[in-house]
C-alpha cells in the first residue's frame, strides 16, 4: 500500500507480475530472525557473507510459491563485492 501523488492510496492488484515481485522483494530484504513470528522467514544475513543463489531460490520457493526466480551472481568492478541480479516470473507463466 503506498500513497500517490494526489494523495489517494494505490493498491496492487493480487497475483499481478507486479505484487508478486513486490512480495519478493521483502522477502529478500527480511534477515531471517527479523519477524518474531515466523523467525525462518527471509534470509541470512549477507552482509559478511558470499551471497548464494542457491539460497535465494530456496527461500522463494518455500516463501513465495508463486514467483519462479533466476538468480545470478557476480563481481562486481572492485571485484570485492558481489552482485546480485534476482529476475522474477509467475510460476504460472515460467512453467508453460
Amino acid at each position: 500500500l503506498t500513497v500517490g501523488p494526489s494523495g489517494s492510496f494505490n493498491v496492487l492488484v493480487q497475483d499481478t507480475l507486479t505484487e508478486v515481485a513486490q512480495s519478493v522483494a521483502v522477502l529478500l530484504g527480511t534477515m531471517k530472525g527479523d519477524r518474531t513470528m515466523v523467525p525462518d522467514y527471509g534470509v541470512d544475513d549477507p552482509t559478511f557473507a558470499t551471497p548464494n543463489a542457491g539460497a535465494i531460490v530456496q527461500a522463494v520457493n518455500q516463501w513465495e510459491p508463486r514467483a519462479a526466480v533466476a538468480v545470478t551472481v557476480s563481481p562486481m568492478a572492485d571485484n570485492v563485492q558481489q552482485g546480485v541480479n534476482v529476475q522474477v516470473a509467475l510460476a504460472a507463466e515460467a512453467s508453460s
